[in-house]
C-alpha cells in the first residue's frame, strides 16, 4: 500500500541519514550534586514561610470580600428570592 511504501521509505531516510552524520556523541554524565548549605536550607524555609503565610492572607482576603458581599447585597437578596437567610 502507498502508506506502509511511504513508511519505508522514510525509515530507509532516516537510517541514511543516522550513517551519514557519524556515531553519537557519548554523553557527559552530570557533575555530581553539592550538598546543601545551611543557608540554602534556611532560604527554603523563609520561601516556605513567605508562601504560607500569602497563601493564608489569600484566603483571608477572599474571606472578607465575600462576607463583605453577603453582608450588603447577599442577605436581601436571598431572602427576596428564597426566603430566610439561613445565617
Amino acid at each position: 500500500s502507498p502508506a506502509s511504501e511511504a513508511i519505508r521509505t522514510r525509515t530507509r531516510a532516516h537510517n541514511l541519514a543516522r550513517e551519514a552524520n557519524g556515531p553519537m556523541p557519548v554523553a557527559k554524565p552530570p557533575p555530581p550534586r553539592r550538598s546543601r548549605s545551611v543557608g540554602g536550607l534556611l532560604g527554603d524555609a523563609f520561601g516556605f514561610l513567605l508562601m504560607t503565610l500569602g497563601s493564608i492572607t489569600l484566603c483571608v482576603g477572599l474571606f472578607l470580600i465575600f462576607q463583605a458581599g453577603w453582608e450588603a447585597w447577599g442577605r436581601a437578596f436571598w431572602e427576596l428570592h428564597v426566603g430566610r437567610a439561613p445565617f
